[in-house]
């Protein structure tokens, strides 16, 4: 018996691995769904003498503990917590407890749900079809909450973007019952019972069926079909253990104040990048050498640049060099008041470099002063033309930005723009409200420096950026930003271009918010994150989230993040475009505004409910005794 049972404990053990590692980055079902189907072979029928008692609810236990600690194992990235005051013989135990504590939470859940099925007896297909909807409704309902961060639900992707079209029809609720369904039919199809390949061809049907439903669903989408916008999403790439350091700060204000410039048309209705075409266009390692930001990428985080992957779109990256000014990357930010005079000089000093041959490439070439440099001068004209061309027409794209969009928590709290905004800005921030500090998104009309319109942050960090009863403790939380409060639940922001649905990082797990505010006319999604300090782990799950959200509710999402992922998705959920994470980088994305709904956007958890209400009352009418 003791074997038996270390055995049993060993294989939940490993499969709750597996269901962990078949999440996102991977989003492989296939791994997913043996997983699934021990699972339910403990609710059902495990081996004689360990059916009884406690045991099949410890290793349920034991399952959803496995599965949580792979899956969030993000979260020992936190460590060290020096940098918020935490002594470091108590970091590492402080970030274990928290990896650990989410761990038995989920190991909990999934104990109650198996408990619950074996209640109802698992062998029945009403009691799949139930338990099924209730896992699916369950991810939904914690996902409104502060608990949850991602689950069977956003499994399919980015291996299995058909079967994550099941989403457009009833949402991330609908996919992960899917799924359980499947993995129900796969332990019958294997479990020692008479009429085993009956379950095994149903469910390979389950399998084509919502396979078909879901490219049917994707194919609906129409994701060219409004109109257009063009945004320049920025990248500011600062560590977050450095981010309110006085010398970061004004390094993102420069980076925000010299977008501002390139975006906003002259008086003369030039531009300013073609005031100075060469300088507008160093070479990028260059300036990596030169940029006290740049010449520190986030440690962990590769530079791999994205390939467009739908050749339809119209995404144009620019990279970080077109948008910087090499005044402005090397002087202090200065009041509005106090900018024209230093931009007539540093006009100077672009007509300056202008007139002169490319300091850096005079600087090439004094290395070679021994006569090994023969290239003819008309190579060196023909080099500042390309330049001037290219700069021309990078120049040209930027004017045609209609905002400019960063990530969460780049402007301090009352913090006004370094330069009246020549577009919208549309920026993560913070801001009073009476007595309350909250993280925002902050909408700038063009001409200003303040903020005229806002969405605050609804689902905040838990210990984090809220702490409970933190003035009893007298305790911020594990954050620079704790003590904050949070804002309305709507995430609809209003703007005269058309409304769009804001998620604030880890928002994004909450896609009924956003079919919310699809509903309401946002035309589409903006998510604003910081995720930094974690591996490129938490980057590749978000990433998914998005994909998700995108097809939930059929919209185009733009996401903009500190240190990445700063992405374009299209309404079908497909990878249009992503600046390299880690680096300080720009992108200038173009979207398109889309008003129809998805059954999903328009209905929500509707269908599943129903569903699960005439499952319900077929059980009812059965007239079977519990077990």
């Amino acid at each position: 018996m003791g074997n038996d049972r270390r055995l049993w404990g060993l294989t939940i053990c490993g499969a709750g691995l597996l269901a962990g590692l078949a999440l996102a980055p991977l989003g492989l079902p296939a791994l997913l769904w043996p997983a699934l189907a021990l699972l339910w072979a403990l609710a059902g029928s495990a081996p004689s003498g360990l059916s009884r008692g406690r045991w099949p609810l410890l290793a349920a236990g034991i399952w959803g503990l496995a599965a949580v600690l792979v899956s969030h194992r993000w979260l020992l990235w936190l460590h060290p917590l020096d940098w918020i005051g935490v002594p470091a013989p108590l970091s590492l135990p402080i970030c274990l407890a928290l990896w650990l504590g989410c761990g038995v939470l989920g190991g909990g859940l999934v104990a109650l749900w198996l408990g619950l099925m074996r209640r109802l007896d698992a062998s029945r297909p009403s009691t799949a079809l139930i338990g099924s909807l209730l896992w699916g409704l369950a991810e939904v309902q914690l996902a409104r909450g502060p608990l949850f961060w991602l689950g069977l639900g956003s499994s399919a992707l980015p291996g299995d973007r058909l079967l994550a079209g099941l989403a457009a029809l009833a949402g991330a609720g609908a996919v992960a019952a899917v799924q359980l369904l499947i993995a129900w039919c796969l332990w019958r199809a294997l479990a020692p019972i008479p009429g085993r390949r009956r379950w095994l061809l149903a469910g390979l049907a389950l399998v084509a069926a919502a396979h078909l439903a879901g490219a049917s669903a994707l194919a609906a989408i129409a994701p060219q079909a409004g109109a257009t916008e063009r945004l320049l999403v920025l990248q500011p790439a600062i560590p977050t253990r450095h981010k309110f350091e006085p010398r970061q700060q004004q390094a993102l204000l420069r980076f925000l104040a010299a977008a501002q410039r390139r975006t906003a048309p002259e008086p003369n209705g030039g531009s300013a990048a073609a005031s100075n075409p060469v300088q507008s266009n160093r070479d990028p390692s260059d300036q990596l050498q030169r940029d006290p930001i740049q010449s520190n990428p986030i440690p962990g985080h590769p530079e791999q640049r994205q390939p467009l992957q739908d050749p339809t779109a119209q995404s144009h990256a620019i990279q970080g060099n077109a948008v910087q000014d090499s005044a402005a990357a090397s002087a202090p930010v200065q009041s509005a008041a106090d900018q024209h005079g230093t931009d007539r000089r540093n006009t100077d000093h672009r007509n300056t470099n202008h007139r002169n041959p490319d300091h850096r490439s005079r600087n090439h070439r004094s290395t070679d002063q021994t006569g090994t440099d023969q290239r003819p001068a008309v190579q060196s004209v023909t080099h500042q033309s390309t330049a001037a061309q290219s700069a021309a027409a990078q120049s040209a794209a930027l004017q045609g930005a209609s905002s400019l969009v960063l990530p969460e928590g780049s402007l301090a709290l009352g913090q006004p723009l370094p330069l009246p905004a020549g577009i919208e800005v549309l920026s993560g921030g913070f801001r009073q409200e009476g007595l309350e500090q909250r993280s925002s998104l902050l909408r700038f009309d063009p001409g200003t420096l303040l903020a005229s319109g806002w969405v605050d942050k609804h689902r905040l960090v838990p210990l984090g950026e809220w702490v409970p009863l933190a003035d009893l403790w007298r305790w911020g939380g594990l954050s620079a930003v704790g003590g904050l409060e949070p804002g309305p639940a709507s995430r609809l922001l209003e703007r005269p271009a058309g409304s769009v649905a804001v998620a604030i990082c880890y928002e994004l797990s909450d896609g009924s918010a956003l079919a919310a505010a699809s509903r309401a006319g946002a035309g589409w999604l903006l998510a604003s994150a910081n995720l930094d300090p974690y591996p490129l782990l938490l980057q590749q799950q978000f990433k998914a989230l998005a994909q998700l959200r995108a097809i939930e509710t059929g919209r185009w999402l733009i996401s903009a993040a500190n240190t990445g992922p700063s992405m374009l998705i299209d309404a079908r959920g497909r990878l249009i475009d992503q600046l390299p994470p880690g680096l300080r980088r720009s992108g200038l994305m173009q979207l398109h505004r889309l008003s129809a709904l998805t059954p999903y956007a328009r209905w929500g958890e509707g269908p599943l409910l129903l569903l699960l209400t005439a499952a319900v009352g077929t059980r009812l009418l059965e007239r079977r005794p519990l077990r």
